[in-house]
């Protein structure tokens, strides 16, 4: 009698537990979509984080966001508490640098070394704010007079590499094929860690995805996004349990951890006590006062977030330049965003009015790069297709308006990329310095954008070609 009472007593506490659990998420899932409620978007969007977690995966991340704004309007909810919007406006008054907009969580899902901090994902605005002052020039060149031949070092590597990788068959009077893709992958690579640490890792000259690095971050892309997009999952993977389980570790031989360890190898021996002064990148952050470990997490957050996304600038404008000479940097940048995250800001406690609704504060506000560069109001009426002369052709008014549009896919104000100086030198010596040593055109058989992974463009060849 007393085990049947207390498998009853089990089965009701089970019960209790799952109803009292399904009582609580019906409850806040009804909060959260009343605060809210005004804003239109997906339905699962208004009380989950379905539809971000939905979009993540499956490689068309760009095509969902990109048509959100055609349907919903210029403020979509994509979240609970996320929304986007493709108005340049908001956009360049949410990253005003004296505004009142701050950064949303979902920038620390962002930590490539999940221990530390960087200024990327630094939420204290005084500290995000004295971190910038200290790192910010920096990446203009003015202080790394080296700069510059650093890069055409790099580039001539890459000229180097494909001349030795390519051959005349003559038999049936063609070039060999050649998948660009991870080319370009190398010689960002390249490029990013000779400016950071004045030593280029050597993918160029090795031909081959050293430490499985690039591998490893093109599968776990998806898993990245999901990351940074849903906080509950964000909360998990960066708590110190899961760390201390499966996070990365300076001993790793491979991937993230084997990164870190070789930043804080090149970085260690900078900062030794009988190192020479160098005229780079770390020379200036090391003359501007970094400590060693601040090195190293700018130095690693620097090549992720600046190799393999520059990389995909260049793989998807090159798939466009070589069937248009006239392409120019702007028009490839503008078709395909190379890193379309939402980089949401937070509103003013307060609360703020957009588009004639009281948005509360705390929400998240993003930027839906995808809409605002396919916009015809912003682009014209054929903005869907590639065409370069928008920007050729277009009085200077206009011709400036589109670039500082486009441009806003580096952030605005106080939280504008760092590195976007860096990014349009790379872009614009890579494309002339790639289509002049010799007539190179596209396969036939090359993966459309449409059929490349989210947010990087990974292969520009078929397997079968």
């Amino acid at each position: 009698m007393s085990f049947l009472t207390e498998t009853l007593s089990a089965a009701v506490l089970i019960r209790l537990t799952l109803g009292s659990f399904l009582l609580w998420y019906l409850i806040s899932s009804a909060i959260t979509w009343y605060r809210l409620r005004h804003v239109p978007g997906p339905f699962l969007a208004k009380f989950s984080y379905l539809w971000l977690a939905r979009t993540s995966q499956g490689g068309r991340q760009y095509y969902f966001h990109r048509d959100l704004c055609k349907k919903y309007g210029p403020l979509v909810r994509v979240g609970p508490n996320e929304l986007t919007t493709d108005d340049a406006e908001i956009l360049r008054q949410a990253g005003a640098v004296r505004g009142s907009y701050g950064k949303d969580p979902w920038y620390v899902g962002t930590r490539f070394n999940p221990y530390h901090d960087v200024m990327f994902t630094t939420l204290d605005l005084p500290a995000h704010d004295k971190m910038k002052s200290r790192l910010g020039g920096t990446f203009g060149g003015r202080e790394i007079p080296l700069l510059e031949p650093g890069f055409d070092e790099q580039v001539k590597a890459l000229i180097d590499n494909i001349r030795g990788n390519l051959s005349n068959d003559a038999s049936n009077g063609c070039g060999s094929l050649l998948d660009l893709a991870p080319l370009m992958s190398y010689l960002t690579m390249d490029v990013i860690t000779k400016v950071a640490f004045g030593q280029e890792y050597g993918y160029l000259k090795a031909n081959k995805d050293l430490y499985s690095f690039l591998k490893e971050v093109r599968e776990n892309w998806p898993k990245l996004a999901m990351t940074v997009d849903v906080p509950l999952i964000r909360s998990i993977v960066l708590s110190p349990l899961f760390l201390k389980l499966f996070g990365p570790s300076v001993t790793d031989t491979k991937g993230m951890g084997k990164l870190m360890g070789v930043a804080r190898d090149y970085v260690g021996k900078r900062y030794h006590p009988d190192a020479k002064p160098q005229r780079d990148l770390l020379g200036t952050w090391i003359r501007n006062g970094l400590t060693q470990d601040q090195a190293e997490m700018e130095g690693l957050f620097m090549i992720i977030a600046g190799s393999d996304t520059t990389a995909s600038a260049i793989r998807i404008t090159m798939l466009h330049v070589m069937t248009c000479p006239r392409a120019v940097v702007y028009e490839g940048l503008r078709m395909r965003p190379p890193a379309p995250g939402l980089y949401p800001k937070s509103v003013p406690p307060e609360g703020d009015v957009i588009h004639g609704k009281f948005i509360p504060g705390s929400t998240a506000i993003g930027m839906n790069t995808a809409a605002l560069f396919s916009s015809t109001a912003n682009f014209g009426d054929d903005a869907a297709i590639f065409r370069p002369e928008r920007f050729a052709d277009a009085d200077e008014q206009k011709r400036t308006e589109m670039e500082r549009l486009v441009e806003l896919g580096f952030g605005y104000g106080r939280f504008q990329c760092s590195g976007k100086p860096v990014v349009f030198m790379e872009l614009n010596k890579v494309y002339f310095e790639h289509t002049r040593p010799s007539s190179i055109s596209p396969s036939k058989g090359r993966v459309p954008p449409e059929q490349a992974a989210i947010p990087l463009v990974t292969g520009m060849m078929n397997d079968d070609v």
